[in-house]
C-alpha cells in the first residue's frame, strides 16, 4: 500500500523547497507466485512469502521537486 493507503504506485511528488527527498525500494525474488489480494496488509505479505524468498534487491534513490512543462516529456531524451 502507497502512503494514502491505496494498492497503486504513487509518483514521487515532494513539496516545493524541501530540497531533495530520500526513496526506498525493496525487491523480492520468490520461489511461487502470490496469491494476496491487493488490499493486504505488510504482515500478511510477510507471512505469504516467509520462507519463499530466493533473493532481495535494495535500490534507493533521491528526488528533488521539479516544475517541468508537458513538453519536457519527449521521448526523444529517453535514450
Amino acid at each position: 500500500k502507497n502512503s494514502l493507503g491505496n494498492s497503486e504506485w504513487l509518483l514521487p511528488n515532494p513539496a516545493e523547497g524541501a530540497g531533495p527527498q530520500a526513496y526506498f525500494f525493496q525487491l523480492f525474488a520468490l520461489d511461487l507466485p502470490l496469491t494476496l489480494m491487493p488490499a493486504a496488509t505488510r504482515q500478511e505479505l510477510r507471512k505469504a512469502i516467509d520462507g519463499h524468498v530466493l533473493s532481495v534487491a535494495l535500490l534507493s534513490a533521491s528526488y528533488e521537486h521539479q516544475d517541468l512543462d508537458d513538453e519536457d516529456w519527449s521521448e526523444d531524451g529517453l535514450d
